[in-house]
């Protein structure tokens, strides 16, 4: 019981250290967000405090998320329109929900392909996978992980290699496919 007191201890100062440092970050994105000078900016940032929030406040994810995807839209920002419905897609397969956030990476995609930008349609294939993978549905997690493994050795993206290569892993052991 003493050996596990440290322990516990130390996992509860990391939880606590953590949680202030990302409150502290943030803090910063909202600053930086309010002082923008355009709206090119602002929409990057209002992704950014998306993500901060995903594992922390879904629901201020989803928030902000929202906003991304409203002045992508005003602006007609094609990139942030795709970064917000990935960002949704990723909060909601968070919740649980995730025939909605399959539809948001469907429109993500499309606009992606549509735009010729193989970038940002790598990582909707990414999340792709993940999600179907998540769903349980290898034989739709497979081929959009390994399009995005493909896609990261060619373009020479090894943290994103990693990613897919981790992803298959798991969906192989999950499934035994």
């Amino acid at each position: 019981m003493y050996r596990l007191l440290p322990f516990l201890l130390v996992c509860l100062l990391s939880g606590h250290l953590f949680a202030q440092t990302q409150e502290a970050r943030v803090s910063k994105l909202k600053s930086a967000w309010r002082s923008a000078a355009d709206d090119q900016t602002r929409v990057r940032l209002l992704g950014e405090i998306s993500y901060a929030y995903l594992w922390t406040d879904p629901d201020s994810a989803i928030h902000y998320a929202q906003e991304q995807l409203s002045l992508a839209l005003r602006g007609k920002n094609r990139e942030q329109e795709i970064m917000a419905y990935k960002n949704l897609a990723n909060t909601l397969n968070l919740k649980g929900m995730t025939q909605s956030a399959l539809q948001y990476l469907i429109q993500g995609l499309r606009i992606a392909e549509a735009l010729g930008n193989d970038s940002l349609s790598n990582i909707i294939y990414a999340g792709m996978g993940s999600l179907y993978a998540d769903m349980g549905n290898t034989t739709e997690a497979v081929p959009y992980l390994m399009r995005s493994l493909n896609w990261s050795l060619k373009t020479g993206n090894k943290v994103q290699a990693c990613h897919d290569r981790v992803n298959l892993g798991i969906t192989d052991q999950q499934f035994g496919q």
